[in-house]
């Protein structure tokens, strides 16, 4: 047992992802016990919830997004929304952020009382500044990573297996396990449906 954000949790998880799983009642209402609880097709019987394996796969893929949402956020708050690999926190990208907004308004100060010309010219010169410094969301910027890959064999909600990373080290990582990845066979929508 460990302790974070003074919750006890199992090592593998799954008593929090228990407590934050929410109900098919909840997410898909069966008004009738005859009907499938997505897609309102009729079902064989009536103690059945789903008129095909589809429609069960698809309200279980529903319900563990909610999971995902809600690990995530104790994952950030865990790692105190900092990178576990090269140590930016919220507060640091908060103060980058507002210091590239100040640069920003330095180089290219506003035209007050000027024509529609001298405006549109000073907001494409923002835009451009913007794109240069690269001036994203002050707080979006954070990813909960699988430490090993699902398609590893790392289990996707295991506290253990999972870690807070900045968009760069994500990106740097994700690049890396692509490029050590087999190549999978093309799926197109067509046979994604047919499935």
């Amino acid at each position: 047992m460990s302790t974070a954000g003074g919750t006890t949790m199992a090592s593998n998880g799954w008593n929090r992802q228990s407590r934050l799983r929410k109900s098919m009642d909840t997410l898909f209402p069966q008004e009738h016990s005859d009907q499938c609880r997505v897609c309102k097709e009729p079902v064989v019987d009536g103690r059945w919830n789903y008129c095909s394996d589809r429609c069960r796969e698809v309200a279980q893929a529903v319900q563990k997004m909610f999971v995902w949402d809600e690990v995530r956020e104790q994952i950030l708050e865990r790692d105190e929304f900092t990178c576990q690999d090269c140590g930016l926190s919220k507060e640091m990208q908060w103060r980058a952020y507002h210091q590239v907004h100040e640069r920003i308004k330095e180089r290219s100060p506003h035209p007050s009382g000027g024509t529609e010309a001298e405006f549109d010219a000073w907001r494409d010169r923002r835009r451009e500044l913007e794109h240069r410094y690269d001036v994203g969301s002050p707080t979006g910027n954070f990813h909960v990573d699988h430490i090993t890959p699902i398609s590893d064999g790392g289990h996707p909600f295991d506290e253990s297996n999972l870690q807070t990373l900045c968009a760069e080290c994500y990106e740097a990582k994700t690049a890396v396990e692509n490029s050590n990845a087999e190549l999978q066979p093309d799926v197109t929508l067509a046979d994604y449906m047919e499935s």
